[in-house]
């Protein structure tokens, strides 16, 4: 996928009188994009291997499962903008990234204190609608004021860091998958406390995407292509949500060794 949301959060007048800068720096972006692509990476990849080996999920629940946490997902996607409208009068931007990301930590904590399907089911489902809320703001953040081929460049970059750390995931929780699989769960919280402490590189919201530079950059084609992505990114999570849930079960009936089928699973990431 080239995009992690449909749509961008709107220009809003508190937003044009507290911003901090035109752009944010391209490094906190793309630091903040790979240390929380962690829990975006194990949602959509990797928890199948987890509910299978730590909590003997079945074929059935993993599927279930999925299904949650696409609706939960499609849920937080189509009410990220309004959310973030209701609560521009109590947080800046950057303070609704910081709860977001902190409400995401403490869910992956869950797996320290109890051994039960439901921590799963909770741990998927809050993270499905904080991820959902969160990477509008992220992309807005990104964005704003560039234009051109700065914007692409940035927009490059962005896509290598979180493509990076969600396949880089998917190798790095193979040692722990044969004894301590819950725990990659617990691991993705310290990751979001990481990316909170990016923030600081941060404005209080994303500066002013001027409207005339959009019109001077964007070909008459972009709308065309934005009807694409329309269709095809939905699609694209609809494949994976069926696919990734059967993957731990085919890898077992294929005699594959616990350690390398997360790696294997992420091989499609980096081909």
């Amino acid at each position: 996928m080239t995009s992690k949301s449909l749509k961008k959060l709107p220009i809003t007048k508190l937003q044009q009188s507290q911003h901090q800068g035109n752009k944010t720096p391209l490094l906190a972006s793309l630091f903040l994009t790979a240390f929380a692509s962690t829990g975006t990476s194990v949602i959509w990849n990797g928890l199948p291997f987890i509910a299978k080996r730590d909590y003997s999920f079945s074929e059935i629940q993993n599927l279930s499962l999925y299904l949650f946490i696409g609706v939960v997902y499609v849920i937080g996607a189509m009410t990220s903008s309004r959310v973030v409208r209701a609560l521009h009068s109590l947080l800046s931007t950057r303070s609704m990234v910081a709860v977001i990301l902190l409400v995401e930590s403490i869910a992956c904590s869950l797996p320290l204190f109890f051994h039960a399907p439901w921590v799963i089911w909770c741990a998927g489902g809050v993270a499905g609608i904080c991820s959902a809320w969160l990477w509008p703001i992220v992309e807005s953040y990104l964005v704003a004021g560039r234009h051109g081929p700065d914007m692409r460049r940035a927009i490059g970059w962005w896509n290598l860091s979180w493509m990076i750390a969600v396949a880089g995931v998917m190798f790095a929780m193979a040692p722990m998958m044969e004894r301590h699989a819950s725990m990659v769960i617990v691991a993705l919280g310290g990751m979001n406390l990481l990316a909170i402490c990016v923030l600081p590189w941060y404005g209080k919201n994303p500066g002013v995407h001027e409207v005339e530079k959009v019109r001077e950059h964007v070909p008459p084609s972009y709308k065309k292509l934005l009807r694409g992505v329309r269709v095809l990114l939905p699609m694209s999570y609809v494949i994976n949500g069926v696919f990734t849930p059967l993957l731990p079960y085919v890898l077992m009936n294929l005699a594959v060794d616990i350690f390398w089928q997360t790696p294997l699973t992420a091989i499609w990431m980096v081909a």
